[in-house]
């Protein structure tokens, strides 16, 4: 299952609520991405950060309705470009099984994402 930490502003746009749910020994480090949106001149985008790698992406922000699907579709494609052969045999059912929005509890995560997003 996907597990996505979108910020309250991100939680508005997508219409979701993230609820405070403990970590499952289960989930898959690549699984969670915490989410952020912002601006960038006149663009709206979404900063996607992995918490247990610091691993990055930037999608740009609409049609929100889409966004967390552009997600899945995009991350098999984006490991595989990274030199990762068999992401879709371990990601695959991992990405098909749903999405979970948890509330990021993380405060060390959330300043790293304001420095990303403050060196664009």
């Amino acid at each position: 299952m996907l597990i996505i930490s979108p910020s309250l502003t991100l939680t508005h746009r997508l219409k979701v609520s993230a609820g405070n749910v403990t970590e499952k020994p289960d989930d898959h480090p690549l699984a969670k991405w915490c989410a952020r949106d912002f601006r960038l001149g006149t663009w709206q985008l979404v900063l996607f950060m992995n918490p247990e790698t610091t691993l990055s992406i930037v999608m740009d922000a609409a049609p929100y309705a889409t966004l967390v699907e552009r997600l899945r579709e995009f991350l098999p494609d984006y490991f595989v470009n990274l030199g990762w052969d068999d992401v879709r045999s371990t990601l695959g059912p991992i990405l098909a099984s749903g999405v979970e929005y948890r509330k990021n509890t993380d405060r060390s995560n959330t300043g790293l994402m304001n420095r990303t997003i403050g060196d664009l």
